[in-house]
Parts: C-alpha cells; structure tokens; sequence
C-alpha cells in the first residue's frame, strides 16, 4: 500500500514536472522570439534616428562643410563664430563714430553715454534687456 501511493506520488509529480518543462520551454521561445524583437525595434529606432539626424543636419549645413568635424570641433567653431562677430560688430560701431567725425568736422560730437552695447529705444539710449529675462 505504501509502496503504490509512492509509485502514485511519483506518477503524479513526474506529470506535473513534465508539465511545468513545457510551460518552461514555451516561455523560453517566447522570451527570445520577444529580444529578436526588441532587437529589430531598437534597430529600426536607431536608423530613424540617424535619417533624422541626417535630414537636420543637410538643413543646418547644406555644403557637408563639418560633417566630418568632432562635438568638440563644432563647439570650437561657434566660439570662434562668435568671437569674430564680436570684434566685427566692435569694429564697425568705432567705425560709424569716426565717419560721424568726419562728416561732422566743426561739431563737438557728445560721446557721454555712447557704448556699444546700448540700444535707443524712445528717444533715449538705453541697455538692453537681457535675452534670459526675456524668456
């Protein structure tokens, strides 16, 4: 008696482990037919990505002049950028001063508040709100 309800038990478990090997295995499939397909997304993202990317960069450099230029070339370059359109709006502001100057030979020009920076607005001259507090 003992002996057949263990040979039973047995049974019983056997049929259950066996069951249990099946729902594994079919999970195993699915689990790997699911990464093949994370794998096919994530490479379908990446190449949107990179038409993307493409399509902004032909916009912001039609010529291809840096596309083969480093993050740290284009920082460089729009430093530089900067720099020089600095100098040059520096340059053509004395500039204008002298030709007043010398269109105006016999008149004591005021230069009291004359600065670069400023701007009129209203009549008066005036500093500029900066771009920060304006957004």
């Amino acid at each position: 008696m003992l002996f057949r309800r263990i040979i039973t038990d047995l049974e019983t478990t056997e049929a259950k482990l066996a069951d249990v090997v099946k729902e594994r295995d079919g999970l195993l499939v699915r689990v790997k037919e699911l990464e093949e397909k994370i794998s096919r997304l994530e490479e379908k993202l990446k190449s949107s990505e990179v038409t993307l990317i493409g399509e902004e960069e032909k916009k912001a450099d039609p010529g291809g002049i840096y596309v083969e230029s480093s993050r740290a070339e284009l920082i460089a370059k729009i430093f530089e950028v900067e720099s020089n359109m600095i100098e040059t709006s520096t340059s053509q502001f004395h500039n204008a001063i002298a030709q007043l100057r010398v269109l105006n030979p016999g008149v004591e020009l005021k230069m009291e508040g004359l600065d670069e920076e400023k701007e009129v607005c209203g009549g008066q001259i005036v500093t500029p709100p900066d771009e920060e507090e304006e957004n």
